[in-house]
């Protein structure tokens, strides 16, 4: 039976019809937590699992809202996988009683398990939820950060700068589907080596060494710049990825 990967953001920011970066697999996992409740509505209760690439408000920015309307029908509780830094940030800065409830800390209506239970991922150590597996991947960016490789066939880099983790990882697993970040365009190329992300240069540099047969797909662009990137990119032989887009793998 195959399994299906659901865009519901793949932006970097918000901005009008654009969300951030959010994936979902099957129905109850996501992959980073920026954009769940505008596009599931009710079935965001169908959520179990959400797995960060890091902490950076773009890619959180639903999850409190999420854990906020699940509460009174949740019967277990939601699972936030993470970097041991994100989930540190998460429950530090957020989850801190002061900008929002540490559910982690508060049991679910007549259980005594807690609402919230975060599990560390770490680089390059395996982990799966039912018959999926997810690889992390170190991404090079301003805060400790994955990608992840999900079954050996999807390559999500996270938010990225990098080259060479990106070429090596893609040719090592033989990845046929690439989502890649490139948030900016040339014109702030400078900006884009200070934040980590690719911009059209640098991306146009790994493009040259990607061996052919892998489907690429940009995401992760500023809104603002979303024109700007689709032309200096439209000679490449990329996609950009679209909010909806669906996606299957075994």
């Amino acid at each position: 039976m195959k399994n299906r990967l659901k865009v519901l953001g793949a932006y970097g920011s918000k901005f009008g019809d654009m969300h951030p970066a959010t994936f979902l697999i099957n129905d109850n996992i996501s992959i980073d937590g920026g954009n769940i409740l505008q596009p599931l509505s009710n079935d965001s209760l169908l959520i179990d699992y959400i797995i960060l690439t890091h902490s950076h408000l773009d890619h959180i920015c639903d999850i409190p809202f999420l854990i906020d309307i699940q509460y009174p029908k949740r019967k277990d509780p939601l699972y936030i996988f993470g970097l041991e830094e994100t989930l540190n940030n998460l429950k530090e800065h957020l989850f801190n009683c002061s900008i929002w409830p540490d559910f982690g800390n508060i049991k679910l209506i007549n259980s005594d398990s807690s609402s919230v239970r975060y599990i560390n991922v770490e680089p390059y150590k395996e982990f799966k939820i039912g018959d999926i597996s997810f690889l992390p991947v170190p991404s090079e960016h301003t805060v400790p950060t994955v990608g992840y490789v999900i079954n050996y066939q999807i390559y999500i880099t996270g938010d990225t700068i990098s080259k060479e983790t990106v070429l090596e990882i893609t040719d090592k697993y033989g990845i046929r589907t690439l989502f890649i970040d490139v948030s900016f365009p040339s014109v702030l190329d400078n900006i884009a080596h200070l934040s980590k992300h690719h911009s059209t240069n640098t991306v146009r540099e790994l493009l040259q060494d990607l061996k052919s047969g892998v489907d690429i797909f940009i995401y992760h662009i500023k809104p603002q710049f979303y024109s700007d990137v689709v032309s200096e990119l439209s000679d490449a032989n990329v996609k950009f990825l679209k909010e909806g887009d669906l996606f299957y793998f075994l």
